[in-house]
């Protein structure tokens, strides 16, 4: 991948390809709001694993471990289920 943003595969940017349907571009996944949501928000779900908003690195962590619940989303859908 040539960028590191997470959303930049869902919205086309730097992948070099115009093809929305392709093997290398996977349907868009959900949004960092709608993994966070059933804890009310990110600051709660960041505090559900002892993250703090005012720090940047745990914000980065929170996205890290968001990222993680993306992949095992790819891969239970990519298992045939949802």
């Amino acid at each position: 991948m040539s960028s590191s943003h997470p959303n930049s595969a869902r919205n086309g940017a730097g992948n070099g390809s115009s093809s929305k349907n392709n093997n290398n571009n996977p349907a868009p996944s959900r949004s960092d709001a709608a993994y966070t949501k059933s804890a009310g928000g990110m600051n709660n779900f960041m505090n559900s694993y002892g993250l703090k908003m005012h720090n940047a690195a745990d914000v980065q962590e929170a996205k890290a471990i968001i990222d993680g619940f993306r992949k095992m989303d790819a891969r239970a859908q990519g298992e045939g289920g949802r």
